[in-house]
């Protein structure tokens, strides 16, 4: 069994091209047309959430429903909360229009709440664009020798 080359498998391994990462800010634009006739236009910013807003999100959650089960509530009621309380930490300082408008117009709110979502899956997956694959490029790779030799005997 040939030795292994660290030190080559590093350099190798830096010099392999990188996904350029979108930022975990960026900023885009809603043109609204209101239910009242009236048309507006907002620049929102989106954050991606880190652990701790995560957790500012569950609380959210947790105070829209009042103390009701999350989980006995109807799939349509639980998808809308959860896309109210993304936009509600994700946004950074928008208008209050808008977050009237988000808790009365699902149509708006979920649209919203899909721009939120991509921009969390592409901030943690990279450009999968650039790598030519459906799957996307890999963000991590786990190894344990012992599980493998395990795997391996069955």
């Amino acid at each position: 069994m040939a030795d292994i080359d660290l030190r080559k498998m590093k350099e190798e391994e830096s010099q392999q091209e990188r996904h350029e990462l979108i930022p975990r800010e960026m900023t885009f634009s809603i043109k609204y047309f209101s239910p009242d006739g009236e048309d507006r236009n907002i620049s929102l910013r989106s954050k991606v959430m880190g652990g701790d807003d995560q957790i500012i999100k569950l609380r959210i959650q947790q105070s829209i429903t009042r103390g009701l089960d999350f989980s006995r509530l109807p799939d349509t009621e639980q998808f809308r909360i959860e896309a109210l309380s993304r936009c509600t930490v994700m946004l950074q300082d928008p208008e209050q229009w808008f977050l009237d408008s988000i808790n009365e117009d699902n149509e708006l709110l979920f649209e919203t709440d899909r721009i939120l979502r991509e921009h969390e899956a592409f901030f943690f997956r990279g450009n999968d664009k650039k790598s030519g694959s459906a799957e996307g490029s890999k963000r991590m790779e786990i190894t344990c020798s012992v599980l493998e030799r395990a795997r391996d005997t069955k």
